[in-house]
């Protein structure tokens, strides 16, 4: 008969190579040059930090518009999703107040008035992780306005997303790497 530490080792072991099964091999995969490429959330994707044009560093052109998409027109690239724990910890290494794409759209902006459960990810992906800083609220940080785009973090402080309504000059763009041929 196998003991209870036993079966928890079996167990764990098992889990572990079930989930390196299902991982994409970060060797059979390429990106662009000048993005990173990094096995998270078990799956191979490309992030690169780029500045956002002057003139179009406004909600529209930044988020509803997607600027890496913009930006990068043939990589199908979007404002970076997060989606578990190690992700938020790589995105929150990066450049402090760079965009994301979490942001409420503009459609359900509602003069102000609205929730957490408002926000979507630019990419449609599910919203599935919470990286908000915890003492952030949906109220923007310094002036007491609704922020509807989530930053990275802030320069200053403890990590963790903060919501802004302005000053969209950086961004995090993320891709899925390619399979080499």
């Amino acid at each position: 008969m196998m003991s209870l530490s036993s079966a928890i080792s079996s167990a764990l072991l098992f889990l572990v190579i079930a989930m390196v099964a299902k991982s994409q091999p970060l060797d059979n995969t390429v990106c662009e040059p000048g993005w990173s490429k990094q096995r998270l959330c078990g799956d191979v994707y490309c992030y690169k930090e780029v500045d956002i044009s002057p003139n179009y560093q406004d909600f529209e052109h930044s988020v509803t518009h997607d600027w890496c998409q913009l930006f990068f027109p043939f990589t199908k690239a979007h404002l970076a999703s997060v989606h578990c724990d190690e992700e938020h910890d790589y995105i929150q290494s990066l450049a402090p107040e760079s965009v994301i794409g979490f942001h409420v759209p503009e459609e359900q902006q509602n003069n102000g008035m609205f929730s957490m459960s408002d926000y979507r990810w630019t990419d449609g992906s599910p919203v599935d992780f919470n990286g908000w800083n915890a003492y952030s609220s949906v109220k923007g940080p310094a002036n007491g306005k609704h922020g509807y785009v989530a930053y990275n973090r802030n320069s200053v402080g403890p990590g963790g997303w903060i919501s802004t309504d302005y000053g969209f000059k950086r961004a995090i763009c993320k891709v899925k790497a390619l399979l080499k041929q």
